[in-house]
């Protein structure tokens, strides 16, 4: 049987610090998308060239929200984009977008009070909020999500009561190296967990080894994990039966340099090179894992994964990370 392995890319226009200095900046819309340098897209348009050219199925979690500052118009155009290429669409929600409904979102009082964490709040606000991006993203996609992805992975379990409510049954919105989740039944590594009447697939984490980490906890992203690691989790989670491995990206880690505004920017040569050496290695091992996309896994959820130890790198790597990383 083969490992399916979903790469999960958050789409999401920036706020770009028009909530901490207001005066001098402003939310950034498709240059945080495309990260055009020169006339080429080095952001979403690399990585759906990447993707086309390599055979391999993603997924692509758009944030609905920011509809509230820009309108309809440009995030539908992405969204077509990425449609258009094949790839799967499903829902991503960055709540602090909602802050510029609000003519004085610019005045200290209101951007004193905003925040963008979707844990922490009542149920109720939570459908009301869920319901906004999925009307916005459905909108877009001529289809209802199937899947949710809350914005900086943070998440409790009246997250999934209310998502489940509004008939989205599968999330991905744990990730332990990104966020690590108040209650004991959302800090999951890996696999496939019923959680509130809803099929968790969490972001891979694994814990960092030694004086390198102190054993803290690290999220599989192209960003943060080499290719070295990513192999080896590859390899480990097969040999474990963790199914499915899910992968985090952003199109705004294939560009380097910018200011708060993407002003400036360049090719992130280290980070796309990860990317092309992932999609070339599941490209040349079919006969072990296959790319799926989330929509497919939310049409024939995975059965609960049992529970395993989590996965390490091996002091190498993480020695050969950090380096790399600096």
């Amino acid at each position: 049987m083969k490992t399916r392995v979903c790469i999960t890319v958050d789409v999401e226009f920036s706020v770009a610090g028009a909530l901490t200095d207001p005066e001098r900046n402003r939310p950034v819309g498709e240059p945080a998308v495309w990260g055009v340098v020169d006339g080429r897209s080095h952001g979403l348009g690399f990585m759906l060239d990447a993707f086309a050219r390599h055979g391999i199925r993603a997924t692509f979690f758009v944030e609905a929200l920011q509809r509230s500052y820009f309108g309809d118009g440009p995030m539908r155009e992405v969204t077509s984009r990425i449609l258009e290429a094949g790839q799967d669409v499903e829902l991503h929600a960055h709540p602090v977008w909602r802050t510029f409904r609000q003519a004085d979102w610019s005045d200290a009082t209101v951007r004193a009070a905003a925040h963008d964490r979707m844990d922490g709040r009542r149920e109720q606000e939570l459908v009301e909020i869920l319901d906004e991006a999925r009307s916005n993203l459905s909108s877009w996609t001529g289809r209802e999500p199937r899947v949710l992805r809350t914005g900086n992975l943070r998440c409790d379990t009246a997250v999934y009561r209310a998502a489940g409510g509004l008939g989205i049954r599968t999330c991905s919105n744990v990730g332990l190296g990104v966020f690590l989740p108040r209650e004991p039944e959302l800090r999951v590594h890996s696999g496939a967990h019923d959680v509130e009447g809803v099929v968790e697939l969490p972001v891979l984490s694994y814990l960092g080894f030694g004086a390198i980490a102190r054993g803290r906890w690290k999220s599989l992203t192209i960003t943060g994990s080499t290719h070295r690691e990513t192999v080896h989790l590859l390899d480990r989670a097969r040999e474990r039966g963790i199914d499915p491995v899910v992968i985090l990206t952003h199109p705004f880690e294939f560009v380097r340099g910018h200011d708060v505004q993407f002003r400036g920017m360049r090719p992130h040569a280290v980070n796309q090179r990860r990317l092309l050496r992932l999609c070339d290695h599941l490209d040349r091992h079919r006969e072990r894992f296959e790319t799926i996309g989330m929509t497919g896994l939310a049409a024939s959820p995975p059965a609960p994964s049992a529970a395993t130890e989590p996965l390490t790198v091996p002091l190498s790597m993480a020695l050969e990370r950090v380096i790399a990383n600096r």
